[in-house]
């Protein structure tokens, strides 16, 4: 899990941190209706995304908001580095963490996973 930090820079809005998992496996990030919404977007008015076709073969609607990720310390206040502001996958289905997939995430990082130590570390 990684402390990220969302930005709405039409909003000028930050969400809260949140724990996010680190899907090497997904190709796409997606986020949950209450990020979205406490940045001040508006959910269903987002540019209509793909469906989201889980692993298990279930099919969620996905609604395209713009958002700049901060990547957090552990201690939830500090930042360590900023992405680009990048299109996010938002759905309505209420109780998932945020994923943070290949498209607008892992494509700025090489990952290395300490399998002993239970640690992940981005390098950019």
């Amino acid at each position: 899990m990684i402390p990220v930090r969302f930005y709405n820079p039409h909003q000028n809005s930050r969400s809260d941190v949140w724990l996010c998992l680190l899907d090497t496996g997904a190709h796409t990030s997606v986020l949950p209706p209450d990020l979205t919404r406490s940045t001040g977007h508006d959910l269903f008015n987002g540019e209509n995304g793909q469906p989201l076709e889980a692993a298990w073969g279930d099919s969620k609607k996905t609604y395209h908001h713009t958002f700049i990720p901060e990547i957090m310390k552990s201690d939830f206040s500090t930042v360590l580095h900023v992405l680009p502001e990048a299109q996010f996958a938002c759905t309505s289905e209420e109780h998932h963490d945020p994923i943070l997939g290949a498209d607008n995430f892992l494509q700025h990082f090489r990952c290395e996973f300490d399998y002993p130590d239970e640690t992940v570390t981005l390098h950019w």
